[in-house]
């Protein structure tokens, strides 16, 4: 069995993350976990396209993440934006030819079921039902399962990124946006084959860097964040008025305020139609659930 560390490079559309786990007979820790903000991709406009000076970019910055990091294997996925970008292979390409590091372009349900693989992992339970969430900077992923197995899986262009340049992308926040985009959000959900069915019963569990902000601000030890949670956020959003004020207020970094009013609205939309009272923030998920991908089949 594989011993040391792996490192995973995720590439999605607001962040590249690089998590470096540390693997023994008995665990899978996590050593180091970076990350920087890119903003692969605008979805404003169709056809979607990776601008050059982004794709120099990544090339550097992947470049640097490989030079710093040593002799240990990396395992490089893409996530929305490559999925949806026009220019997809040719940002893989470059990216080979610059640092030898080739991107596996994840599908929806791949991204899926690594991250409830991850959450079960970590969690241990056997035999509940769950409800997991992983809310990206271009779409969202839910998926529905019992104990080991996930039965349902849902991708939906909800992502933080895409509903920020969307409605929230001019300063000050116009108060008249918030409701366009909870409408929005109200009806990608209401056409979707998601039911009220699937959560009842269900734990529902969160993954993605949206959770950690908000268990950061609430500062929960337990990693729970309620609805009434989200509301009183969502509030204090709505009042803010600007991106620095939102920063004050929850001792957030710039570039995370920019995307807490996306990000705090599609959970809070979730959460009052399909009646989830609360969420439970997995430190484990998509980039965990890689390695483990990885360490069954080396």
């Amino acid at each position: 069995m594989f011993t040391g560390d792996v490192s995973v490079i995720d590439i999605g559309s607001n962040t590249v993350h690089q998590v470096i786990h540390t693997v023994t007979a008995q665990s899978l820790l996590i050593k180091h976990h970076d990350r920087r903000v890119h903003r692969l991709l605008r979805f404003t406009s169709l056809p979607y396209y990776i601008e050059d000076s982004e794709i120099v970019s990544l090339i550097q910055h992947l470049s640097e993440i490989l030079s710093c990091s040593g002799d240990i294997p990396h395992i490089a996925i893409g996530t929305a934006a490559l999925r949806e970008a026009e220019n997809s292979s040719e940002v893989c390409t470059r990216v080979i030819n610059n640092t030898g590091l080739s991107i596996r372009i994840l599908s929806s349900s791949a991204e899926a079921a690594y991250t409830y693989s991850a959450v079960q992992f970590l969690h241990k339970i056997p035999d509940a039902k769950l409800a997991v969430l992983d809310i990206g900077g271009g779409s969202s992923e839910i998926i529905i399962g019992n104990g080991i197995n996930y039965t349902n899986c849902i991708s939906l262009p909800l992502g933080t990124v895409r509903l920020t340049q969307a409605f929230f992308d001019e300063e000050p926040l116009n108060p008249a946006s918030f409701a366009k985009a909870a409408q929005v959000i109200s009806s990608v959900l209401l056409n979707s084959p998601l039911q009220k069915s699937d959560f009842e019963f269900a734990v529902c569990y969160g993954t993605s860097g949206i959770f950690r902000h908000l268990v950061n601000i609430l500062n929960n030890p337990n990693d729970i964040i309620t609805q009434a949670d989200l509301i009183n956020i969502f509030n204090h959003l709505q009042q803010s008025g600007t991106r620095s004020a939102i920063a004050d207020k929850f001792s957030v970094d710039l570039s995370t305020a920019e995307i807490l009013p996306a990000g705090v609205l599609i959970l809070l939309v979730i959460s009052e139609i399909y009646n989830i009272d609360s969420y439970i923030f997995s430190r484990f998920g998509l980039r965990e659930g890689i390695t483990l991908d990885w360490l069954r089949n080396s």
